[in-house]
């Protein structure tokens, strides 16, 4: 039975250690900054189609989740393309 728990703790023990150096490493950051642009941006550009439906006179409570996927998916590609240019520096 010790050796289950043995097992545990020294399981926990390294997936703590693996963490704190992913916390610590550049690469975590770049992806953090990566992410949250892209969360910015798809929610500013997705604020920016419900304010146009609303704008013209379209109630966005069935439309925009039930009828309109194929815009929220072309959101997120469109948001894709624009996180990579921005964090690339393409621009």
């Amino acid at each position: 039975m010790t050796n289950i728990f043995s097992y545990i703790f020294r399981s926990l023990e390294l997936l703590l250690i693996n963490m704190i150096r992913a916390l610590v490493g550049s690469k975590f950051r770049d992806r953090a900054a990566y992410l949250g642009t892209w969360i910015m941006i798809y929610m500013g550009l997705g604020g920016g189609v419900i304010a146009f439906a609303i704008s013209m006179g379209i109630n966005p409570t069935l439309t925009m989740s039930v009828i309109s996927a194929p815009v929220w998916i072309f959101l997120v590609f469109l948001t894709n393309r624009v996180v990579k240019k921005l964090v690339r520096k393409d621009y």
